[in-house]
């Protein structure tokens, strides 16, 4: 009964993380960070910059990781 669960297409969770991460990163570095320069608050510009980076990274890196191994 699981056989038919178990093979076949499927989805990966990798094909809905790696556009998303990337999306959200673009969205972080570009307008959240840069909201928070206008109003002069460093440390969460800061912060948003990091984590938009960190997001365009292992979007960036599960994609190549997917054309590799999968």
């Amino acid at each position: 009964m699981l056989s038919g669960f178990l093979s076949g297409y499927t989805i990966s969770f990798i094909s809905y993380a790696v556009p998303l991460l990337l999306v959200t990163g673009f969205i972080l570095v570009r307008f959240d960070a840069a909201g928070y320069k206008k109003e002069q608050m460093r440390t969460e510009q800061m912060l948003s910059r990091f984590l938009g980076w960190t997001n365009v990274t292992l979007g960036a890196a599960l994609y190549v990781l997917k054309s590799i191994f999968f």
